[in-house]
C-alpha cells in the first residue's frame, strides 16, 4: 500500500503533529507498505510530489488547530491537491485520514476543522476514511517527547481511539470522526499547562507573569 503523510505543523521540529505521524508510521510499517512524509512548513509541495500524493492508496494529513480551523499554509496545499484530484483522468482511489490536535483540553474544539477536512474530501472527490481529533496536544507532545511509551501514562486515554484509527487505515476502512479529550478536569489541565508550559515559555522569552495576565483593552473608534 502506498501511503502519503503530510505534516502540517508550522514548527520546525518536535511538533505534536510530527510525533503523531512518526507513531503512525511505526504502527503502519510493513513490507507491503511504502510510506512517504511531506514537510510543508518550509516549501510548498512540488508538482511531482502532488502527483505522488494523488496516486497514493492512503493520504494522512496532520496539523494543529489554528483559530478553530486549518493553518493557512496547509489550506493552500489542500486547494492544490483538490485541483489535482479532480483533474485526474481516472477516478482516484485515495482514502483520506486526518489527525488534528489543539492546545485546549476539549477534543471537540476541533469540530470546525474536522468539518473543513470532510468538505475537502467532498470537493476533491475522494473518500474520507476517518478524522481523529485530540485535545491536549501540547501534553501529548511533552509526554511522547519525554520518552514515555505511546498511549500509556498521562496519554493512556488515546490508546483505544488511536489503535482503532490505525486499524482503519490498514484496512482502508471508514468510521465517524472521533473527538478525544484528556481524562482530567479543565481547571487542572489549565493549571498543569500554565506551570509546565506557558509560564516557563513566557519566562524564556522575557515575558513576565504580570504581562501574561494583562488584559488587552479595546476601544472602538
Amino acid at each position: 500500500m502506498k501511503i502519503s503523510m503530510i505534516n502540517g505543523s508550522p514548527k520546525m521540529s518536535k511538533s505534536c503533529s510530527g510525533l503523531l505521524l512518526e507513531q503512525a508510521k511505526a504502527d503502519l510499517m510493513a513490507p507491503e507498505n511504502v510510506i512517504t512524509t511531506y514537510q510543508i512548513n518550509l516549501k510548498p509541495l512540488r508538482n511531482d510530489e502532488i502527483n505522488e500524493i494523488v496516486t497514493s492508496d492512503v493520504l494522512i494529513v496532520a496539523f494543529p488547530l489554528y483559530v478553530d480551523g486549518i493553518p493557512s499554509h496547509i489550506l493552500a496545499e489542500l486547494y492544490k491537491l483538490e485541483t489535482a484530484f479532480t483533474s485526474s483522468e481516472n477516478k482516484s482511489n485515495t482514502k483520506f485520514y486526518g489527525i488534528i490536535n489543539n492546545g485546549f483540553s476539549e477534543g471537540h474544539q476541533n469540530q470546525n476543522a474536522a468539518k473543513m477536512l470532510e468538505l475537502f474530501c467532498k470537493r476533491a472527490k475522494i473518500e474520507c476514511g476517518q478524522i481523529l481529533a485530540f485535545g491536549g496536544g501540547e501534553m501529548i507532545r511533552q509526554v511522547i517527547e519525554s520518552g514515555v511509551p505511546f498511549a500509556t501514562g498521562q496519554i493512556s486515554h488515546i490508546k483505544n481511539d488511536w489503535e482503532a484509527f490505525i486499524s482503519n487505515i490498514k484496512n482502508k476502512a471508514s468510521n465517524e470522526t472521533v473527538f478525544c479529550s484528556p481524562k482530567m478536569s479543565a481547571w487542572f489541565f489549565r493549571l498543569m499547562g500554565n506551570n509546565t508550559f506557558w509560564i516557563p515559555a513566557a519566562k524564556k522569552n522575557g515575558i513576565s507573569r504580570k504581562q501574561l495576565d494583562q488584559k488587552i483593552k479595546y476601544s472602538p473608534k
